[in-house]
Formats: C-alpha cells, sequence, structure tokens
C-alpha cells in the first residue's frame, strides 16, 4: 500500500445508479482475499467486500490531498 494510491470502485446498480467508493489502498491491502479457482488450477480470485467500502462511497475528496 501507499498513501498516494487509491482503489476506484464501482457499483452498477439495478436501476442505472452507479455508486463510486474511493478507497486508499491502505484500506484494501489488508483486506484482500485470494481465492484459488476450482475449475481451472492457473485462475486466481481476488475480492474485497462492498461492507469494507461503505465508509469511502463518494469520497472523491481524498484525492485532492493525499497524505
Amino acid at each position: 500500500s501507499s498513501p498516494s494510491h487509491f482503489y476506484a470502485f464501482v457499483n452498477l446498480r439495478p436501476k442505472g445508479e452507479i455508486e463510486y467508493y474511493i478507497v486508499p489502498s491502505s484500506v484494501v491491502a489488508p483486506k484482500i482475499k485470494e481465492e484459488k479457482s476450482k475449475s481451472k488450477k492457473e485462475s486466481i480470485w481476488y475480492s474485497f467486500s462492498l461492507q469494507n467500502a461503505k465508509e469511502y462511497k463518494d469520497k472523491w475528496n481524498l484525492l485532492e490531498n493525499p497524505k
């Protein structure tokens, strides 16, 4: 993680609403889950829970002055 790196997660809702979550990499890095595919030996999936991103909804201001 780096204080100047952020993830922009986009949640495309069913009725056309779009949610944006601007999350610092220091929050994402320790909460990433890695899973190996059961059907393909070489595939690896990474996930980050929406619950961990909720407080960062529309936090575009974090990109103005990264610490």
